[in-house]
């Protein structure tokens, strides 16, 4: 992940900022950044984190991320960029 784009979703209230992260500060409409694993961009396409441009992490809304909940059924996803299998952390 691109570091500006953690500073740039702290400073908009975006992200709950890694200090609330640690205490466990989940609310409905937050997302772990440690749990996405890859954004649905406007093309369709799904990019892991190592491909997406910080310009596709700025402009990516909540529900356009892959995250580990998403990886925790039967379906199988690939980087439409790298063509690598997208996993889940845990």
């Amino acid at each position: 992940m691109h570091d500006r784009t953690e500073a740039y979703r702290r400073e908009a209230g975006k992200n709950p900022g890694k200090d609330q992260r640690d205490k466990g500060g989940d609310t409905m409409g937050m997302i772990k950044w440690d749990e996405i694993r890859g954004i649905w961009i406007s093309s369709g396409q799904l990019v892991c984190f190592g491909c997406a441009t910080g310009e596709e992490e700025d402009e990516a809304t909540e529900d356009e991320f892959l995250t580990d909940v998403d990886l925790n059924g039967e379906d199988l996803y690939f980087c439409d960029r790298c063509k690598e299998k997208i996993e889940g952390g845990g």
